[in-house]
């Protein structure tokens, strides 16, 4: 399936084909977000995140939700697979910050697998400075618990090493550089040299997940990225 890691692709190719025969018409797009559509998903620690967008299910739609979960279990890399619908009713009901950072993400994080285009039917993302620290404050909420854990397992340092890179690419979307910056795209941002210096592991812990006896080094890199992050989008505190 193109555009998809090829892990995961009959995966993926399972879901759409019976949300297609159960939704026909009502299923305006499917696809998929995050690191399996960018293709630095690490195998058996990250989720497939399938969104599918359509209007209120209906008890047929959910019960073949349920159907395909089963299925899923039963195949190859089938744990990973997270289900989400996307619709006009489902942005409404998110906060400002979850809202901007999903409208962000369909645009630029994702592999099409069926239909149109999300830009095509969801509203566009805010302004970037607005975006950029609606972002930077939820990176900063989910961080915080990591930041002070005596021990991370794979799940814990891939996220925590994710936030920090996701962090360090906020200044070039606030300022209008860059629209967008994967996690593995920011050693070619103009990083200051106390920032670079602390990147290494971070890096190493997004590509391999290890789990961590000791997270000094990630936990560092993180303070070092926030205290330059913060300073560039004028967040205090």
């Amino acid at each position: 399936m193109a555009g998809v890691d090829t892990r995961y692709a009959p995966l993926a190719g399972m879901v759409v084909e019976r949300f297609v025969r159960q939704l026909g018409g009502r299923l305006h797009s499917a696809f998929v977000k995050g690191s399996v559509a960018r293709g630095d998903a690490v195998w058996g620690v990250s989720d497939m995140d399938l969104v599918l967008a359509f209007g209120s299910p209906t008890p047929g739609d959910t019960a073949c939700k349920r159907e395909v979960e089963t299925l899923a279990r039963a195949m190859t890399g089938g744990d990973a697979l997270v289900i989400q619908r996307i619709w006009h009713d489902r942005l409404a009901q998110m906060d400002a910050g979850t809202r901007a950072w999903w409208l962000h993400s369909s645009r630029h994080d994702i592999a099409l697998l069926h239909g149109a285009p999300p830009s095509a039917f969801l509203p566009a993302p805010p302004p970037r400075d607005e975006l950029a620290l609606r972002m930077a404050l939820i990176i900063r909420r989910d961080a915080e618990t990591l930041a002070s854990a005596d021990r991370l397992d794979r799940q814990g340092a891939r996220q925590f090493s994710k936030l920090t890179l996701l962090a360090l690419g906020l200044p070039a979307i606030f300022t209008g550089a860059a629209e967008h910056v994967p996690p593995l795209a920011v050693p070619s941002l103009p990083l200051p040299e106390r920032v670079r210096r602390d990147l290494p592991p971070v890096l190493a812990a997004y590509r391999d997940a290890p789990a961590l006896d000791d997270p000094r080094t990630l936990q560092q890199g993180w303070s070092t990225a926030w205290e330059w992050v913060s300073k560039r989008l004028s967040i205090r505190g």
